[in-house]
């Protein structure tokens, strides 16, 4: 898998998370990203939620990259920039709309220095409109987008995503377009400007919620873990306290016949599609009241032997060790630079093509500068002295 992407060189300006989930994916696809970080930005962290003084939010979302410790804001260090523009594939950032026209690394500089330089930008609502210069997290666009607005249970206050589904989401995107870019490259031998936000990557991702309301009128709201449109579709209890997801759409007389209750397929409520919509209610409480006989564990048995859609309800620890995702290798264990492993999640791609169908050799997230001299030399050619000098002058760390 690493060939996919073999002989790209992505220079990495992102930081917080939608950025980083891109090139993380373009690195684990085999380009080279080299992150671009300002001397002395990262400080050492504490507690739980660090790995020998390197934040746990770092690590999860930056393996495979080098680290280049640089000051762009010094004109030396901005002629070093170039001079890694000039042999490389992609410019990728997460700045406001105007950042990196302040910097002097902007598609409009870069593309002078190399015609064939691909800038990828992630911004918080977009280049153009009302709010492209405000700043923005996952949870403001979550709720900007309405997404929060039937994420949760009726009657309760709203619920952001317990995923950072715009930040990934934005980041999914950016590498798609890339990875798209570089493909139009091909064809026309020139880079060009590409741009998403979180605001329209979660947009997109609301594509049949959007459709079901511009087509009915009807807005939607919160529904829990149930579905709009399908029953059954719901989180369940069982005897033990346990709980488990069943996704049936289609499905409601196997499901009758699997769990004991085949009368529930003539009851008058529910013997028609419209009536089990009509009636969701009532059919909860007949399904709720029969999972609560049996545990859980054995509920999901009794429906996957009927080959029902289902599955428990895992805490992440049960996640990680379950066996799907230990078949499809979803958590992988990483050599840390300081020394021991983390576990981290891996690659979700299958490439036939492809010396490997996923890649093994994982390299650790990089400490601040650690790759610096390495790049300078190996891929710009300086010599030492020059390297000293821009050291001695704080150009790089």
């Amino acid at each position: 898998m690493e060939e996919a992407l073999a002989g790209v060189r992505v220079l990495d300006l992102t930081q917080a998370l939608a950025g980083p989930y891109a090139t993380m994916l373009l690195a684990d696809l085999g380009a080279e990203v080299i992150k671009i970080e300002r001397p002395g930005s990262r400080r050492q962290i504490q507690g739980p939620f660090s790995y020998r003084g390197m934040d746990a939010y770092f690590i999860g979302v930056n393996r495979n990259k080098k680290s280049v410790a640089l000051d762009l804001k010094h004109p030396r260090g901005r002629e070093v920039f170039y001079d890694l523009v000039r042999v490389s594939d992609v410019v990728m950032d997460n700045f406001r709309p105007g950042v990196t026209k302040k910097l002097g690394v902007d598609y409009e500089s870069l593309s002078a220095i190399n015609p064939r330089i691909i800038c990828t930008s992630i911004t918080g609502y977009g280049s153009v409109g009302p709010y492209r210069h405000r700043p923005a997290y996952d949870l403001v666009v979550q709720a900007i987008s309405g997404a929060i607005s039937i994420t949760g249970h009726p009657g309760q206050p709203p619920a952001r995503n317990g995923v950072a589904v715009a930040d990934q989401g934005a980041g999914f995107v950016a590498a798609a377009a890339t990875i798209a870019a570089l493909y139009r490259r091909q064809q026309t031998g020139r880079g060009q400007k590409v741009g998403t936000s979180l605001l329209e990557a979660m947009m997109y991702q609301l594509a049949y919620e959007i459709a079901l309301y511009t087509i009915s009128g009807i807005m939607p709201e919160p529904i829990g873990c149930k579905h709009q449109m399908v029953v059954p579709y719901n989180v369940y209890q069982g005897s033990d306290g346990r709980y488990f997801a069943l996704a049936a759409p289609f499905l409601f007389r196997q499901v009758c016949e699997a769990i004991g209750r085949p009368e529930l397929v003539e009851d008058e409520r529910f013997n028609r599609p419209d009536r089990l919509l009509q009636n969701r209610e009532a059919l909860e409480e007949e399904l709720s009241a029969t999972f609560r006989t049996r545990p859980a564990h054995e509920w999901v048995r009794i429906l996957q032997e009927a080959d029902i859609p289902c599955g428990p309800v895992n805490n992440l620890q049960e996640a990680i060790d379950d066996p799907q995702v230990q078949a499809t290798q979803m958590v992988v264990s990483v050599p840390h630079v300081l020394g021991g492993e983390v576990r981290l999640v891996g690659v979700p791609v299958q490439m036939s093509g492809t010396s490997h169908q996923r890649r093994h050799e994982f390299t650790s997230p990089p400490t601040l500068g650690q790759h610096t001299e390495e790049v300078l030399t190996q891929v710009l050619g300086y010599g030492r002295d020059r390297i000293e000098e821009l050291r001695s002058q704080g150009v790089i760390g």
